[in-house]
């Protein structure tokens, strides 16, 4: 015969339960909470958006390294005039108008003032650097930057807006 009592009793027993318990559910959300912080931080788009820019700057001063290279060393003298300066920009084969702009905020010029060594003509080089703060005029500490570096013609990497490491 069917009890009332007992079928109440049976449905909602210990053994017959089925499920999650509220503690349960609580560590599954935080660690899916914890892991989506993780994957953001990486997936970061404005400093993934940065990183892109830089890379294409650190490409095209890359160019212009060789193609100052190239320059100095078919170069009749030793002070490279004819490799310097933006008005000789085509001797070295590039067109900086092309470049300028690319990536959005990017200048490219002839810089007399950075360099590796210290002395005097490695000081003259090539380089590029990109209106990270926005403001239109270039700034060591918020700016990214790369040159040619004298000794080995690669871009080295300065200023304190750059996203990506040296």
């Amino acid at each position: 015969m069917f009890n009332k009592k007992n079928a109440y009793k049976s449905f909602y027993s210990s053994s017959n339960k089925s499920g999650f318990t509220l503690i349960e559910l609580l560590i599954v959300i935080a660690i899916i909470g914890v892991l989506a912080g993780i994957v953001l931080a990486v997936l970061n788009p404005q400093k993934q958006r940065q990183r892109a820019r830089e890379g294409t700057l650190r490409a095209n001063v890359n160019k212009l390294c060789l193609a100052y290279a190239s320059c100095k060393s078919s170069s009749v003298d030793e002070t490279y005039t004819e490799c310097q300066g933006v008005a000789n920009a085509d001797n070295l084969g590039v067109v900086l108008s092309n470049l300028n702009g690319t990536p959005s905020g990017a200048t490219y010029t002839y810089m007399t003032e950075w360099g590796d060594s210290g002395t005097t003509n490695d000081n003259n080089t090539w380089g590029g650097w990109l209106d990270v703060d926005g403001t239109g005029s270039f700034s060591t500490a918020n700016d990214c930057y790369f040159y040619c570096d004298a000794t080995t013609n690669i871009p080295a990497i300065g200023g304190g807006g750059c996203a990506t490491a040296n």
